[in-house]
């Protein structure tokens, strides 16, 4: 064989190799991306199918905001009508007609009214638990990265939704509340967190049970120390969130001087760990109540729970009562003491009285139903039998009339009553007056003619029509309530 003929053969076997590692390669890309492409279009399908149902679900939320915000506003239940809104917009629904929400009484027939909302909105839970459930078993089999973003939205709406919370790999403790990543493996374990490390279970109830190893809980401008459960001392700061906006938008007009700082509520387990703390408090006498209080040298609320068939509980009424000498003093930037000794004291217990009214309804809390409290049915006994004093005095009152006699837990009543007319009655019209008289008393303006000169009229020609409201009564009275 020539040269030239050798290299003509291995001419051709290099084509021949060429050949095929050029072709090969080119063939297992096609495999490939044929291989590749009904999965990655079944993938785009199932991300296309997941937006859509999470859009769909949203709408569902939003659409249903928005039947609450216009039952609200229709109905004049503005306060609630200001926040579906906000709710409603914020889930993309359209924005209404410019609306005002004006801080006036709540409308005959308010406490009905809330009791509807309240099952509007039950309904839309129960619309979101079902629909939440199933689109995340959807994710689940079909698209497992929606699952996450679903959980987080079922959550906005239900934050204690077991199935959401699990499927975002938290644990519940008894104890703790929803946990995750290496405190849920703890907690599995049978441990709980004390100081930088963890103990056994019980060991730390034990030591937590004692007011000085206390829980510490916060959450948005509030702290609570208790021996009782960091789980109960989330639902207690969810009502006091809730009750916060509240009472700063019934009592905006106070001309409150700071409202951001961070308040502190102390929840006792019992009744030995409440005498314990109040023997460093007050150590050459007694706290001013045996269940509850708040204490201006401390700026803090101090609390005992109750206890019942769910564990320990809470009495949101005493909460909303001392929360509400807590605000007024510690928003205003007053001590009590300032004014306690001067007529128009009586503000302050017939205040916190009247917080008593705070109305829970599905996370939200408004001050309505005073005609049916406890407190206004006293004040009406009182005028009835005879027993209540003249306005005229009342109004003269300073603190030391609602401690230490006999008679002092009446005017607590008699506050409230007062307190409930001057802000509720003839359409709102003291409600300002009564603002600028609160504010004044706060800034230790309070005297003898301060009423007068504020409401413009002497508390004896107020007393007949303050006395026939407080009569008042129809062929259906709680139509009236309020």
């Amino acid at each position: 064989m020539c040269e030239s003929s050798a290299n003509n053969v291995l001419s051709g076997e290099n084509m021949k190799l060429i050949r095929c590692r050029t072709i090969y390669p080119l063939l297992l890309a096609a495999l490939t991306l044929f291989v590749a492409l009904p999965f990655s279009h079944a993938e785009d399908t199932a991300e296309d199918l997941f937006a859509a149902k999470l859009e769909r679900f949203i709408s569902m939320r939003a659409e249903n905001w928005r039947k609450l915000a216009d039952f609200s506003y229709a109905n004049r239940l503005y306060s609630y009508a200001r926040l579906d809104d906000q709710r409603a917009r914020k889930l993309g629904a359209p924005p209404k007609e410019k609306r005002k929400y004006p801080n006036e009484p709540n409308p005959p027939g308010a406490v009905k009214l809330y009791g509807q909302w309240a099952n509007m909105r039950t309904e839309m839970l129960a619309r979101v638990d079902s629909e939440g459930i199933a689109l995340l078993e959807w994710c689940r089999q079909n698209y497992r990265p929606g699952v996450r973003r679903v959980a987080n939205e079922i959550t906005e709406e239900l934050p204690y939704h077991r199935a959401a919370h699990e499927a975002l790999g938290e644990h519940y403790s008894e104890v703790l509340g929803w946990v995750k990543g290496k405190t849920a493996d703890k907690v599995r374990e049978g441990l709980l967190p004390f100081g930088k490390g963890w103990l056994e279970r019980d060991k730390v109830l034990e030591l937590r049970g004692e007011w000085a190893n206390a829980w510490e809980v916060d959450k948005e401008h509030f702290i609570v120390r208790t021996n009782t459960t960091p789980a109960l001392s989330q639902k207690l700061l969810d009502f006091m969130i809730a009750f916060r906006k509240c009472y700063l938008r019934r009592f905006e007009d106070f001309r409150f001087r700071r409202t951001d700082m961070e308040l502190t509520l102390n929840l006792f387990a019992d009744m030995k760990s409440f005498d314990i703390a109040n023997k460093y408090l007050f150590p050459n006498g007694s706290p001013p109540s045996n269940i509850a209080f708040y204490f201006e040298r401390t700026g803090q609320t101090y609390v005992v729970a109750g206890t019942g068939k769910d564990g320990y509980l809470f009495s949101r009424e005493t909460v909303a009562h001392e929360s509400s000498h807590q605000f007024l003093h510690q928003y205003s930037g007053v001590y009590c003491s300032h004014y306690y000794d001067k007529p128009g004291a009586w503000i302050n217990e017939g205040l916190a009285s009247y917080s008593q009214t705070a109305l829970v309804t599905a996370n939200r809390v408004t001050l309505a139903g005073y005609r049916s409290h406890y407190h206004f049915n006293i004040a009406r006994q009182m005028l009835r039998k005879g027993t209540m004093e003249p306005l005229e005095e009342f109004v003269l009152m300073d603190g030391s009339e609602f401690s230490g006699s006999r008679r002092s837990a009446r005017y607590y009543s008699y506050g409230m009553a007062v307190i409930s007319y001057l802000l509720n009655a003839e359409n709102g019209k003291y409600r300002d007056d009564f603002y600028r008289y609160v504010y004044a008393i706060l800034r230790g303006r309070g005297s003898e003619t301060l009423f007068e000169r504020t409401f413009k009229e002497a508390p004896a020609h107020l007393e007949p029509a303050f006395h026939e409201w407080l009569l008042l009564k129809t062929t259906s009275e709680s139509s009236l309530l309020n």
